[in-house]
């Protein structure tokens, strides 16, 4: 009978084993549906998960969010030319609609206000010397301004001066 608990332990971990697997290919299912953009099933997938995995996941998505608009932002800065145009254009004046966290929800030529660029809030802060609670609602140049990002901050009609 000494056999009983080793059995038993081994039954233990094998199912907090296969609860794990369960949590992280939920956590998957709807990594997958947000990427399909299928809100429906990423909604029926998010209510499969109890408050703590919610929090796990909300925290990776922001994770990833924030690596992939870096390293984009890092492949837009390395591909773009080098003689780009400091004057400012009419595609290149960006409105700063929200903060949302971390960012900064922009209005731009190629982003209509119903479907805002975001852009870490703390780096058009830091471009445009003032603090990111003071963004929303105001006006800048950039120099650069894609489908995917927009850099080199300057604020137009600065009410400070």
């Amino acid at each position: 009978m000494t056999d009983q608990p080793d059995l038993t332990e081994a039954l233990y971990r094998a199912t907090q084993g296969l609860q794990r697997a369960a949590r992280t290919l939920t956590a998957q299912g709807a990594m997958g549906w947000a990427m399909q953009r299928d809100a429906e099933r990423l909604g029926a997938t998010l209510q499969q998960m109890d408050d703590e995995q919610l929090t796990v996941v909300a925290e990776a998505a922001r994770r990833l969010a924030a690596a992939a608009d870096g390293l984009l932002a890092a492949r837009t800065a390395a591909a773009a030319p080098a003689d780009v145009a400091e004057d400012v254009a009419p595609n290149s004046v960006v409105r700063v609609l929200l903060l949302v966290g971390e960012w900064a929800e922009l209005r731009t030529a190629l982003h209509p206000a119903a479907a805002p660029l975001r852009v870490p809030a703390a780096r058009i802060a830091e471009q445009a010397g003032l603090p990111a609670n003071e963004l929303p609602g105001r006006e800048f140049s950039v120099r650069i301004l894609t489908e995917r990002d927009a850099d080199g901050f300057t604020l137009l009609n600065d009410p400070r001066l």
